[in-house]
C-alpha cells in the first residue's frame, strides 16, 4: 500500500477498517452532512416560514413542493453523481458541489417568488447538496467494510446535529436580522463546513473511468434482491418525508403551544443522533439487514399507534418526535451498507446512487399525495395523510425484510 498525494490507494478489498486517514474522512463528511442532509432536515420549517409569511397567498401543499423538488434533486442526482464519483474520484465532485450548493443558498436568501424558491432551493441547491453527500458517503464506504455501518452511522449522524442547530437558529435569526440575512448566516457556516470536508474526504481507492453504459444502471434491476432494496427505499423514504413535511403545520393545527412547535424538528434530529450511531453499531453485530427491517418496522409501527390517535396530544407529537426520529434516522445509514453488503465495491457509487435516487422520486411524490388527501378532506383532517404515510413505510419494511429472506431463509442469523 502506498501514500500519493490524493490519499492511501490499496488494492479493491484491502480495507483498513481504521486509521487516520479513514476517521478522519469520517469526519469530513460528518461535517459535510450537517449542512447537506441537515439542511434539508429543515423542511418544515421552511414549509412554515413560507406558509407563514413569505408565500402565504399559496397553498400549503404547493408550498411543499419546495422542499419535495429539493429532495427528489438530492436523492434522484446520487445516481449520476455516484457513476462520477466511480469513474473520476471524489475531489472535483467536492469542490463543484459546494459551490453549487452554497450558491443556491444564497440565491434563495434573495428569493420573494414561488418559482424561485424552486430554482433556487429545490433545484440549485438540491443538485449541489447531492455532489456533496454522495461523494463523502461514497468515500467512507471504501475504507470500511467490517466496521462499515458504524461508520457511516457516525458520518450520517451529522445530518441530525445538522437538524437541531439550523432550526433553532433560523427561529432565533429571523426575528432580529430578517430571513435572508438569516439564511446567509447559515450559507456561512455550511461553506465552512463544506471547506473541512473537501480538505478531509479522500477514496481510498484510485478513479477508473469507464464508459457510461446503459447496463450500468438496468443491470442492478434484474438482480431480485437489489430490486426489493431499490423498491425498499422508494416506499419508506417518501413515507418518511410526509411527516417531516407536515408535523410542524399539522402541531400549529392541533393548537400545540407555539413555543413548542418550533423545536419539534430539533427534538426529532436530536433523537435521530444515537438512532444513527446505535444502529450501526448493532447492525456490525447482529446484521444489517436485520437491524434495518426491525427499525423500519419500528417507525411504521410508531406513525400508526401513535401518531395517528395522538394528533391532538402534544405529549403524544413530544414522544412521536422523540422515537420516531430515533427509529427513522438509521435508513440513511443502513440502506447503503446494505447495498454495499450484496454489491462490488467498485459497483457501490452507482447502485446506492440508483436506490438514493429511487428514493427521492418517493421524496417528490410522496408529500403531494399526502397533502391531495389534507386538501381532500378538508384541510384540517390529517388522519388520511398520517394512515398513507404509516402504510407506505410499512410496505418499506416489507421489502427490506424480503430482501433479507432471500439471503438467509427465514431463520435467525447475521444478516
Amino acid at each position: 500500500m502506498t501514500i500519493t498525494a490524493t490519499g492511501t490507494h490499496g488494492d479493491d478489498n484491502d480495507f483498513p477498517d481504521g486509521g487516520w486517514a479513514a476517521w478522519s474522512c469520517v469526519f469530513g463528511a460528518w461535517c459535510a452532512f450537517i449542512c447537506t442532509f441537515g439542511m434539508f432536515n429543515c423542511a418544515g420549517i421552511f414549509v412554515q416560514i413560507y406558509h407563514d409569511d413569505i408565500l402565504k397567498d399559496n397553498s400549503l401543499a404547493l408550498i411543499a413542493w419546495i422542499p419535495a423538488v429539493q429532495g427528489f434533486v438530492m436523492d434522484s442526482s446520487t445516481a449520476v453523481v455516484g457513476r462520477a464519483f466511480d469513474s473520476y474520484g471524489p475531489r472535483w465532485l467536492l469542490y463543484t458541489g459546494t459551490a453549487i450548493f452554497i450558491f443556491g443558498t444564497m440565491m434563495t436568501s434573495l428569493s420573494s417568488q414561488y418559482y424561485q424558491f424552486i430554482l433556487a432551493q429545490g433545484i440549485v441547491s438540491g443538485f449541489g447538496q447531492a455532489c456533496v453527500a454522495t461523494t463523502v458517503m461514497a468515500c467512507v464506504m471504501t475504507w470500511f467494510r467490517r466496521r462499515r455501518a458504524a461508520a457511516l452511522g457516525i458520518a450520517v449522524s451529522g445530518s441530525a446535529v445538522g437538524g437541531v442547530i439550523m432550526p433553532i437558529m433560523l427561529n432565533q435569526l429571523i426575528p432580529r436580522v430578517g430571513f435572508p440575512w438569516a439564511l446567509r448566516i447559515v450559507g456561512f457556516m455550511c461553506l465552512a463546513l463544506c471547506a473541512t470536508a473537501c480538505v478531509l474526504v479522500r477514496s481510498r481507492l484510485r478513479p477508473k473511468p469507464q464508459p457510461l453504459l446503459l447496463v450500468d444502471y438496468t443491470g442492478p434491476f434484474r438482480d431480485r434482491t437489489m430490486l426489493l432494496l431499490f423498491v425498499g427505499c422508494f416506499l419508506f423514504f417518501g413515507g418518511m418525508f410526509v411527516p417531516a413535511t407536515y408535523i410542524i403545520v399539522q402541531a400549529q393545527a392541533a393548537g400545540v403551544d407555539a413555543a413548542l412547535v418550533g423545536y419539534l424538528l430539533p427534538i426529532w434530529s436530536a433523537a435521530s443522533i444515537p438512532g444513527r450511531i446505535i444502529p450501526g453499531l448493532l447492525a456490525d453485530i447482529i446484521g444489517r439487514y436485520n437491524t434495518t427491517t426491525l427499525l423500519l418496522g419500528t417507525s411504521s409501527l410508531l406513525t400508526l399507534a401513535l401518531w395517528l390517535p395522538g394528533v391532538h396530544s402534544q405529549d403524544a407529537l413530544i414522544a412521536y418526535a422523540v422515537l420516531f426520529g430515533f427509529a427513522s434516522g438509521a435508513i440513511f445509514s443502513l440502506a447503503p451498507a446494505c447495498v454495499a453488503q450484496v454489491s462490488k465495491i467498485r459497483e457501490v457509487g452507482t447502485r446506492t446512487g440508483i436506490a438514493f435516487a429511487l428514493g427521492g422520486v418517493g421524496v417528490l411524490v410522496s408529500p403531494l399525495i399526502a397533502g391531495a388527501i389534507l386538501d381532500f378532506m378538508g384541510g384540517r383532517d390529517y388522519m388520511g395523510l398520517q394512515l398513507f404515510c404509516g402504510l407506505e413505510m410499512l410496505g418499506g419494511m416489507a421489502c427490506f425484510g424480503a430482501a433479507r429472506v432471500r439471503q438467509g431463509g427465514w431463520r435467525w442469523g447475521k444478516i
